[in-house]
């Protein structure tokens, strides 16, 4: 996910972040630095077929992990 405000230039062909009137561009290729803010841990049920009351297969599973981080 990119800070915002954030829009692609089509003419440099990259995601430029506009902070505070500096324009900050993402080349691609290029690495970024961030900094782990927080980790989030969900527990995940056990891979149970779940079905709704038409008998679709209903598979809603959030993510395991996420990363909160931060950029300056």
């Amino acid at each position: 996910m990119l800070p915002t405000p954030s829009t692609f230039s089509q003419a440099e062909n990259v995601w430029v972040w506009d902070s505070d009137g500096t324009e900050m561009f993402f080349d691609k290729g290029e690495p970024v630095l961030f900094r782990v803010e927080n980790e989030e841990w969900i527990d995940q049920k056990p891979t149970i077929v779940q079905k709704d009351s038409a008998g679709n297969v209903v598979e809603e599973r959030d993510t395991a992990w996420r990363v909160i981080v931060s950029q300056s």
